[in-house]
């Protein structure tokens, strides 16, 4: 069987919850209940072509994270923050309950009280998640605030020695000229700092089948989103059992806090938007845009779509438009795009907290994660999705947030919490963007899209797709649809990127079936 498994231990009669981001997932099979992945893959047994979920497929193909789906019928997931009883009499059953239900969150704090509660709580998660053998402990490291705060909270508030961490760098991006300054300010020990370039992962020289059969031997399925193991590889090769990551810190912790002015877009509080635009005269004209987004949703929803254009080609839905009949039949509606909350800045403050840190893909890309890292020995951990926080940070009022609309004044409360452990250089680089070096800037304007192209060209040349592949997709008009682009020299990073991920997408599900045949 080339799914994990283990041998099941079914849960007794009693209440389980799920949480927010599946961290505790709970699944049922043949009616009975379990808490992991391998033991409902080993109640499940060997899978076939037949069990195959289109609903999982559909994810796959239309790049769109989902959540609550299995990668076979038989698996049925329990959807996150949900209360589950299961009865002596074994029927289960399944009872939403609000998010952040475990922690209700503190009310209303003073700014110092706040900023105290947030810092001392994430250093006393990540205490207790460190063992106590001598093993060596890792952490993502870049030169934005999550990372640093994490390192901060593990040198500086926890005192463990820097010859017991390694870091992971993404690098060929802007972190490369400002790495060096945030290494010194750790004492972080050179060859433990461990340097990853970020390209695509696929071209001629690289074995695509078994990157693949190692997602098939990690998950049981191909992962909803693109996996990487060579950091997981290294830092097991250097005795680090724990790995920490400042993922989720964005979308709640260290959010940006461009929503506040819809916030204070009411009459009520004309001078303290004023005040908080900074211009010299009244700005009406941002006044109102705020205000008809808080009154208006379907105006604030144009106005972030118009925004989310801009961020695909046309080639992002061809897996859909590709379609056969007998495609369209097996898989059922494909619903709209997600809307793109990490995108919108005109919805009241909470409301966009609350939608970006609950997003599928958020709850997707950790769970795939952990388990990535659990099967090389590694407890990955993600200090910032932490309920007690969010649902604190979910009661404050927004202008702790950013107190003004100038550059640099956003991710207030992050700051300010982390201030005693941050590196003194990210008082004037606290905002994402930031200047590349002329020697980045040149990798990332020309080298994706060549190693993009040189992948694409790769895709189209593997033959023998699984014949499952000719009867749901037609394969002719996908590749008449990008052969031109690619060929021509003058296909653009969006649309080189989208076939990319199509053709990419359209092999490894032919993969997967080949793998269901040789074992079903």
């Amino acid at each position: 069987m080339f799914v994990p498994t283990k041998d099941p231990c079914p849960l007794p009669p009693g209440i389980y919850h799920t949480d927010a981001w599946n961290r505790r997932p709970l699944f049922i099979v043949n009616n009975l209940l379990v808490d992991c992945w391998e033991e409902a893959y080993a109640l499940h047994g060997e899978p076939c072509l037949d069990d195959v979920n289109p609903a999982y497929v559909k994810s796959l193909i239309t790049h769109e994270s989902n959540a609550n789906v299995s990668p076979y019928k038989l698996i049925k997931r329990i959807p996150r923050s949900h209360f589950v009883l299961n009865s002596d009499d074994k029927d289960i059953c399944c009872y939403s309950t609000p998010p952040f239900r475990s922690g209700s969150g503190l009310p209303r704090m003073h700014e110092k009280e706040l900023y105290e509660y947030i810092r001392l709580t994430v250093v006393n998660s990540i205490r207790g998640q460190l063992g106590c053998d001598a093993s060596n402990i890792a952490c993502e490291h870049s030169s934005g605030l999550d990372s640093n705060a994490i390192m901060g909270c593990i040198v500086n508030g926890i005192g463990i020695a820097p010859d017991k961490i390694h870091t992971i760098t993404w690098m060929e991006s802007v972190d490369d000229i400002y790495m060096p300054p945030m290494r010194q300010n750790f004492d972080l020990i050179d060859r433990q700092c461990h340097e990853i370039v970020s390209r695509v992962p696929y071209c001629s020289s690289f074995n695509f089948n078994g990157l693949c059969n190692q997602d098939l031997k990690i998950f049981g399925c191909p992962p909803q989103h693109v996996s990487s193991f060579e950091e997981l590889k290294l830092l097991n090769a250097n005795h680090c059992s724990v790995f920490f990551s400042g993922f989720g810190g964005d979308q709640a912790l260290s959010h940006h806090g461009r929503n506040v002015g819809t916030d204070l877009a009411t009459f009520h509080s004309l001078k303290a938007f004023h005040q908080w635009m900074g211009a010299q005269c009244f700005p009406l004209r941002h006044f109102l845009s705020r205000f008809l987004a808080s009154k208006n949703r379907y105006w604030a929803r144009s106005r972030t779509l118009r925004l989310d254009s801009k961020t695909y080609s046309s080639f992002e839905d061809l897996l859909v438009d590709s379609l056969t009949s007998s495609g369209r039949n097996w898989l059922g509606p494909v619903s709209a795009r997600a809307y793109p909350w990490e995108l919108d800045s005109y919805s009241p403050l909470k409301i966009s907290l609350e939608n970006r840190i609950l997003a599928d893909w958020i709850a997707v890309r950790m769970e795939e994660e952990f388990r990535a890292a659990a099967y090389f020995n590694i407890h990955k951990v993600f200090p910032f999705l932490n309920e007690q926080v969010v649902s604190t940070l979910l009661n404050q009022e927004a202008l702790l947030f950013r107190d003004s609309v100038k550059t640099g004044n956003g991710r207030l409360v992050h700051r300010r919490a982390f201030a005693p452990y941050l590196p003194l250089c990210l008082d004037d680089l606290p905002d994402k963007l930031r200047p590349f070096s002329p020697e980045v800037r040149d990798i990332i304007d020309n080298e994706p899209a060549l190693n993009i192209k040189e992948s694409c060209l790769f895709f189209l040349g593997l033959s023998e797709l699984h014949p499952q592949v000719y009867r749901y997709w037609d394969v002719d008009m996908i590749k008449t649809s990008v052969d031109p682009f690619l060929h021509s020299g003058k296909a653009t990073y969006l649309q080189s990127r989208d076939i990319f991920n199509c053709l990419r997408t359209i092999n490894v599900l032919s993969n997967w079936w080949k793998k269901l045949d040789d074992r079903g």
